[in-house]
């Protein structure tokens, strides 16, 4: 997306994890008409008819370097959604919720690890704190227990975050529309595959009304705009950093979730959660002063000079 640039990628990740927040609502919609797996496949094949009508001319020019890294990157993507709904069908919401965000710790560590320095010191305030709203807002303490679902929404953390880490490190200069485009056809023949295999029987008995449609419709848009978003913005902002602007996912899916279908935060715990994320998020995009401060001072100095000669 050209219009995404170093001066506004932070602000379009956040419309990211709004987008991305709501889209928990649409899936959960869904859930009661269609089997998952035939969910994934119809958002990677619409995504993939959708991406081939809007950017055809730029698609006829894949290179074989962005369709290698394309494939990888949708691997880790396929994976990763497995992996989240293995989770969902083996713990409670609120748990795998929790756990999928643990990646606001895991892509600092990778990044660290893959670039051999350690996290900045605002990156690591951002994080804990983020991981402490997304305790107080998503955890359950009085009714959790430890389960097999909690391995798959830790695995789905883990793959999200090398997801991220490798967007970062290797997609410096591919095109975002190919880069997603690849993605989408990747995904599409695995998610096929695996309808076929697992929900065959289920798929016969669909019962598709307008209603579902027009909401795998919104589903679709909003799996290709996030995508594309996060390929173009991911060059200009640290991963580590993007984890934690995707902390607010489970604080817009909540506003969705009060709008759409009238769940309520309860309680003052939930919205110190949600107070703690929204201050992590500002702690990842606000310039230190020192940096600011030391720009000025160039400034002046230079003009200082300029005046003086």
């Amino acid at each position: 997306m050209n219009m995404i640039g170093k001066n506004n990628a932070y602000w379009f990740l956040i419309l990211n994890a709004v987008l991305w927040g709501s889209s928990y609502i649409w899936s959960k919609i869904l859930l009661d008409h269609l089997p998952r797996f035939t969910i994934l496949f119809l958002y990677f094949f619409g995504g993939m008819l959708l991406l081939g009508a809007f950017y055809r001319r730029r698609i006829r020019l894949i290179r074989r370097k962005t369709t290698a890294i394309g494939i990888v990157a949708g691997f880790m993507s396929i994976l990763s959604n497995i992996f989240c709904m293995l989770a969902l069908g083996n713990t409670s919401s609120s748990n795998t919720a929790f756990i999928v965000q643990l990646s606001v710790v895991i892509t600092p560590l990778i990044m660290a690890v893959a670039e051999r320095k350690l996290p900045q010191t605002g990156t690591v305030a951002g994080s804990l704190t983020a991981l402490a709203g997304l305790i107080l807002l998503t955890f359950n303490f009085d009714n959790h227990s430890f389960s097999i679902g909690d391995i798959y929404a830790l695995a789905n953390a883990i793959f999200f975050s090398l997801y991220l880490a490798y967007l970062k490190i290797y997609t410096g200069d591919a095109d975002p529309a190919q880069l997603v485009f690849i993605q989408h056809v990747t995904g599409m023949i695995a998610f096929l595959s695996l309808a076929v295999i697992f929900e065959s029987e289920k798929v016969a008995k669909i019962d598709f009304d307008f209603k579902v449609a027009a909401v795998l419709l919104v589903s679709i848009i909003i799996s290709v705009l996030t995508i594309l978003i996060q390929s173009s913005a991911i060059k200009y902002v640290r991963a580590e950093n993007a984890t934690v602007i995707y902390t607010l996912e489970p604080v817009a899916a909540a506003v969705f979730a009060y709008l759409l279908i009238g769940e309520k935060l309860t309680g003052a715990t939930a919205y110190t959660g949600c107070a703690l994320i929204l201050a992590a998020i500002c702690l990842s995009i606000i310039k230190k002063p020192a940096r600011v401060k030391s720009k000025i001072v160039r400034v002046i100095y230079r003009s200082g000079q300029s005046k003086a000669s």
